[in-house]
């Protein structure tokens, strides 16, 4: 049985998952840390639930001035309100490249009243320059998902009045509807923060880095000041730690779940991880971000801590961003529990000197005896039962 996750997309219950192809935390040139954005997402028709299909289909029933009209929209409209709120990086239809989806059923529930047939044949006569009013209910159904995951489901049943006349434009009907879902989902999504990293950990049951994960204030020199949390569960949490004396030293540590059914295969868990780390300073490389980079060999660790034995592995090397400036940094990857403890501390070497800082070790050490991660997730524990479930039977 392979005792790695499978790389490619898993389904284990309500759980689609993805391996570690772009898992692992991305690196980011010294100094800057990501901002949390509404992420970008990909738009799609929903299938009406059984609930609303009965409701739809029992409302025509009662009468033959009763109709109810089953997602007659079209989702270029709602595409087009989403991107303009501006709260998303990008909105597409129909696109399954998106970690994100939201996923939209609208069900229009029309009586004909007196009152309206009436109005109607007064805007007739006059060729439509009086207007037709209809009273309309609005109930739309909107789910939020995550790699096929459910995050969140919303119903809405919102009445509203459209109006038709002769200089209405032919498209009007359909945007009012847009503007409709767009406008109540975006404000519902924004106050409950459903697109947050900590929103998404909560709906998965993926680890809480927020309230259960321990982080010193101060590791040797260096003090702790600032943490950002992946919005991927699995690329975990980033950990920002600065020298007391000379602040353009940094250090950062991420801490991410193993992606292995078991992690009792050290060597193989670190030396792996450390691999991604080189593949992923040479596509920085490529990308021109550090468009110098030179690495040493692995450096096999053996550490005997509050007796407790930890075995790692570090390398470290040269980094000349964009602007000509010069780095050296040094990469440690450990294990604690279920989750691989990366340290990567980056040190600006000065014009003219070539002494290499020495290394971290004992920030390190510190870092691995004092930062206790969440235990196993409820997240993790699913999708690695999984895995040992499709090993067994493939």
């Amino acid at each position: 049985m392979s005792r790695f996750l499978n790389r490619s997309l898993l389904l284990a219950g309500v759980l689609l998952l993805a391996g570690c192809a772009a898992q692992q935390p991305v690196e980011t040139a010294p100094g800057t840390i990501a901002e949390p954005v509404f992420p970008a997402v990909g738009l799609f028709y929903k299938q009406p639930s059984d609930a609303l299909e009965s409701d739809c289909r029992e409302y025509d029933e009662q009468s033959v001035l009763q109709h109810c009209s089953m997602n007659y929209f079209e989702l270029s409209r709602l595409h087009s309100r989403l991107q303009s709120t501006g709260a998303f990086h990008e909105v597409s239809v129909g696109d399954d490249d998106r970690e994100y989806a939201i996923s939209v059923t609208l069900a229009v529930f029309d009586t004909e009243s007196g009152k309206e047939i009436g109005n109607a044949a007064l805007s007739g006569a006059t060729l439509m320059v009086l207007p037709t009013v209809m009273q309309q209910t609005l109930k739309a159904e909107v789910v939020v998902s995550w790699r096929n995951a459910l995050v969140r489901r919303y119903q809405y049943e919102i009445p509203f009045s459209h109006s038709v006349h002769l200089f209405s434009g032919v498209n009007s009907y359909d945007d009012q509807l847009a503007d409709l879902v767009a406008s109540r989902f975006v404000e519902d999504a924004r106050r409950e923060g459903v697109f947050s990293p900590e929103y998404l950990a909560g709906a998965l049951g993926a680890s809480d880095y927020d309230n259960d994960l321990t982080v010193p204030e101060q590791i040797a020199d260096y003090v702790f000041i600032d943490r950002y949390r992946y919005s991927n569960p699995l690329q975990g949490v980033m950990l920002r730690f600065e020298h007391r004396r000379f602040t353009f030293d940094r250090a950062d540590i991420f801490i991410f779940p193993a992606l292995s059914v078991d992690w009792s295969d050290v060597a193989a868990l670190v030396e792996g991880e450390a691999d991604s780390v080189r593949a992923e300073l040479g596509s920085l490389q490529a990308q021109g971000v550090f468009p110098e980079v030179s690495l040493g060999a692995n450096r096999r660790l053996d550490w005997q801590l509050d007796d407790r034995r930890f075995q790692g592995v570090s390398f470290s090397g040269g980094l000349v961003d964009a602007k000509g400036s010069r780095f050296h940094t040094v990469v440690y990857v450990f294990n604690k529990a279920d989750k691989l403890i990366k340290v990567r501390a980056t040190f600006p070497m000065v014009d003219g000197v070539n002494e290499v800082p020495p290394a971290p070790d004992l920030f390190v050490q510190g870092a691995l005896a004092g930062i206790q991660p969440p235990g196993e997730s409820v997240f993790m524990a699913r999708l690695r039962a999984h895995e040992r479930q499709t090993s067994l039977n493939p």
